[in-house]
């Protein structure tokens, strides 16, 4: 997730530790910007929920990277799964128009029939999930 502050963030923070368990917030990409004077930070921000132990500020900060590609990973897969979702609604509602009795012309069907193909197609794009390009009847 994309995030903007006027302080510097850390690379990680440890937060809401609660019955064994915490977040981890890691920023990443952080980029200074001087703006009218002011300087502000952009950055990408993602959060892992862990079993909490007294040395995990240390196992954090020595595999920062490694954990930082978990929650990228982690993030990319819920974004897919949601616009699978989506997709998935938009196929359902169109099912019917590839039935040997639907009152559509072939004309209409092959329409229909493109623009399932491109529903399916939707998680071959070059930047799924994070850029989708819906495709429209």
């Amino acid at each position: 997730m994309k995030a903007e502050s006027n302080v510097r963030p850390s690379n990680f923070e440890i937060e809401n530790i609660s019955n064994e368990r915490c977040d981890i917030v890691l920023n990443a990409n952080i980029e200074e910007i001087e703006e009218e004077g002011n300087t502000k930070y952009l950055y990408n921000t993602f959060r892992l929920n862990m079993c909490y132990d007294e040395n995990i500020e240390e196992e954090i900060s020595n595999s920062f990277d490694k954990y930082l590609n978990i929650a990228k990973n982690n993030e990319e897969n819920e974004l897919a799964a949601e616009i699978r979702k989506q997709r998935d609604v938009l196929l359902n509602n169109t099912d019917w128009t590839q039935m040997t009795d639907s009152a559509l012309n072939e004309n209409q069907k092959e329409r229909y029939r493109i623009y399932r193909q491109a529903l399916r197609d939707i998680p071959e794009q070059e930047n799924f999930p994070y850029d989708v390009v819906w495709p429209t009847l």
